[in-house]
């Protein structure tokens, strides 16, 4: 074992370890052998086990985004933004409209797209979007259209109700990767303004600011 672990971390291992045999399915009498013959196949394998082990806990650790659920978002129709994305909308409650999204985004019209599924990531650690956006799966952009059925699933703000309802309404931000009008890649920033409505804004994906852990990153599968 390493110079660096402790009993106390050994006896916290060992218990953790002990209550998921407890809970397993795993057979006595085969448990019992591994315990009393240091011939049973566990035992050579032990320290590549525990080698992995900590491997996989330090890639963990290291990792910016957390990878909260899957959604899957229906096909779209074809999708105007102006239609939608503005404050006259009586299917979803929106708030502002930054100048950056109604200049990259608001002349757009999309054309249908087929049956999604998008993940949800929770960041993990304080960070810029592009430091964000090599640990998402490709291809990794979602269409204004998918956006717009996430926020008709919460149209006044309605908390997240671990289906369908995943968007953040608690004042951390969403994050998602949409090409604009040009086929240009931009970061879109979705924020519930309490009591105000959805405000919809976007950035440069080349942006310094560093986003605050807990927020959200929605990307395609």
């Amino acid at each position: 074992m390493s110079e660096k672990t402790t009993p106390k971390q050994c006896l916290a291992m060992g218990g953790e370890i002990a209550e998921r045999l407890m809970a397993s399915d795993i057979d006595r009498d085969l448990l019992q052998n591994s315990i009393e013959t240091k011939k049973h196949p566990f035992w050579p394998e032990f320290d590549t086990l525990v080698k992995k082990f900590f491997v996989a806990v330090e890639a963990a650790k290291e990792a910016i985004l957390e990878w909260m659920c899957d959604i899957t978002i229906p096909a779209q129709p074809k999708f105007i933004v102006a239609e939608k994305f503005t404050k006259d909308n009586t299917e979803v409650k929106f708030w502002h409209f930054g100048s950056n999204f109604m200049t990259w985004f608001g002349p757009m019209t999309e054309g249908e797209t087929l049956e999604t599924k998008v993940s949800v990531n929770r960041l993990r650690i304080k960070a810029k979007f592009a430091d964000m956006t090599p640990e998402l799966s490709e291809p990794r952009l979602v269409t204004v259209s998918q956006l717009y059925w996430m926020l008709q699933q919460q149209p006044k703000g309605e908390k997240s109700n671990g289906k369908n309802r995943r968007l953040l309404v608690n004042g951390y931000v969403n994050l998602l990767r949409i090409p604009d009008k040009d086929g240009i890649e931009r970061s879109v920033i979705v924020y519930w303004h309490d009591g105000g409505g959805w405000y919809v804004y976007a950035d440069g994906l080349e942006s310094e600011d560093e986003w605050d852990a807990g927020l959200q990153v929605v990307s395609s599968k």
